[in-house]
């Protein structure tokens, strides 16, 4: 049993390398951490600070993702179809005002004429 943790202990440390360089400078033991590594467990807070840069973007890409995938849990189909259909009938009204303003203004134009000369 002790063994199998002291394992598992040593998988922690490859996934937080700050903590090999905390105890060679001195700053931490070995047995300190593996006693606050068996009472706070490998996902406290504690050990952020000390997790390799990979394993925080993974974090933060895991927490994004979290997120998003619960916004789209929590949102109501219903209003969200409602809210399309409105933006829909609104972008169609904003195109047939554009090109009512474009015809009126290419029907106001006078065609030139074919001969047109200079007044002397």
């Amino acid at each position: 049993m002790a063994q199998k943790q002291v394992e598992q202990f040593k998988d922690f440390v490859r996934k937080h390398p700050k903590l090999i360089e905390e105890v060679r400078k001195g700053n931490k033991k070995w047995k300190n951490l593996f006693e606050d590594w068996y009472i706070l467990g490998e996902d406290d807070e504690y050990w952020v600070e000390y997790a390799s840069e990979d394993d925080k973007e993974d974090t933060k890409d895991a927490g994004l993702l979290t997120s998003v995938l619960t916004a789209f849990k929590n949102m109501d189909t219903k209003l969200l179809n409602e809210q399309l259909y409105k933006m829909n009938d609104t972008i169609e009204n904003i195109q047939g005002l554009i090109s009512q303003f474009q015809k009126e203004s290419s029907s106001s134009k006078q065609p030139k004429s074919p001969f047109s000369f200079r007044k002397d």
